[in-house]
């Protein structure tokens, strides 16, 4: 008989020695490809998804709401036609509640998996459990939490009667005093290049799976930012000082985040010192902090670049301010499909319009068009990018 394949929980970051499982994203004894995501899991820092070795029938091993160790088997894939175990039955774990008194009641009596910083912001929003069980999912996160909470909890937006002004929420007035200034001492100019993606996307895919994390364009292009430092580092100078623009070490790139009262620029040090995978990380971890307005001070500091996304469908192209104290900025808009012709028959093929707002104090155009020709070529053979993972 064939041997099932075993699906280990990977170590995902260096700190956590177990994680939760949150909830399977596929049924058990399901058909499965080779890269499928099988199961979502909680680290301290993310959620990340552990993906199919290979193809087969996914057998759960581990139940929803249950911690697993690093190295435990989280399921098994039973290649096609053969038994699911030596026995030849299979009997899925049942699903239980974190921080219920018992691991190991079914999910029918004892409710949906409240996830550990659910529970904690419940406790601190004053949100019931009944509420929570209202809601009718399998796993409550601290989103849905936020939903159901006292309005006096929940992020609003004041909307003036019969056209009287309001104060700004706190984020926003922080953008349009940043927007004010930029344009105010910043003498930009912007050049756009189109950039096929197809090779970009397919790469995203391998690496995805080697370093089990999110891997796409965004992170593709925060690498390729951190590996054209040493050949431009004009474009990673300071200029608080204009008339004395200095070089500054390292590429520490900022990219935006719409937290709901405005932009956000959470950074990812040293891209230019860090592996895909290192990269891909980080950025999991500030898109779920900027999810749950954990951005603190050290981690909104210190860039010298910006990536400015519009991922939105149907935008173009997007024409980002630079930002005071930096010297450029580089936009990355919605990825595009076209029809062109290739040896006289029509093809399908991913582009975006990338985008770079550059201070003329310190590059001059020939510079920018340099800069951002050589982004388009890492992110059009993407190669390199993808064996740094």
């Amino acid at each position: 008989m064939r041997s099932a394949n075993e699906v280990r929980a990977p170590r995902l970051n260096t700190l956590d020695e177990d994680y939760v499982v949150l909830e399977w994203l596929v049924q058990d004894g399901a058909a499965v490809a080779e890269g499928d995501a099988l199961v979502a899991v909680e680290t301290s820092k993310a959620v990340e998804e552990i993906a199919a070795p290979s193809a087969g029938r996914a057998m759960h091993a581990v139940a929803a709401g249950q911690r697993c160790r690093v190295g435990e088997i989280v399921a098994r894939i039973v290649p096609e036609g053969a038994a699911a175990d030596d026995s030849g039955t299979h009997q899925p774990p049942a699903a239980v509640v974190l921080g219920a008194e018992s691991t190991d009641r079914p999910a029918a009596a004892a409710g949906p998996v409240i996830t550990e910083p659910a529970r904690r912001l419940a406790e601190e929003l004053g949100v019931s459990t009944a509420a929570l069980h209202a809601l009718g999912k399998a796993v409550i996160r601290a989103d849905d939490v936020r939903a159901v909470a006292p309005a006096a909890h929940r992020p609003t937006v004041a909307v003036a009667p019969h056209g009287e002004p309001v104060r700004l929420p706190r984020g926003q007035a922080a953008v349009a005093a940043t927007a004010a200034r930029s344009h105010l001492e910043i003498p930009a100019a912007f050049l756009v290049m189109e950039v096929g993606v197809d090779a970009a996307v397919a790469a995203s895919r391998v690496a995805r799976r080697r370093v089990r994390a999110m891997v796409g364009l965004t992170e593709l292009t925060v690498l390729a930012l951190g590996r054209l430092r040493a050949d431009f580092p004009w474009a990673f100078a300071g200029t608080d000082d204009p008339s004395a623009p200095r070089v500054r070490p390292g590429a520490h790139v900022g990219v935006t985040v719409d937290v709901g009262s405005g932009l956000a620029v959470p950074v990812v040090p040293d891209a230019d010192r860090a592996t895909l995978g290192q990269v891909a990380a980080r950025l999991t971890e500030l898109r779920q902090r900027s999810q749950h307005a954990r951005l603190s001070e050290n981690i909104l500091r210190g860039a010298n670049i910006t990536l400015a996304l519009a991922p939105e469908d149907g935008v173009v192209f997007s024409r980002p301010l630079v930002p005071p104290g930096q010297a450029c900025v580089v936009s990355l808009p919605a990825v595009q499909e076209r029809c062109v012709l290739e040896d006289g028959q029509p093809r399908a093929r991913r582009v975006v319009h990338l985008g770079l707002a550059y201070d003329h104090r310190v590059l001059n155009g020939r510079e920018a068009a340099a800069f951002l020709t050589g982004l388009r070529g890492l992110l059009e053979a993407p190669e390199a990018l993808v064996d740094d993972a």
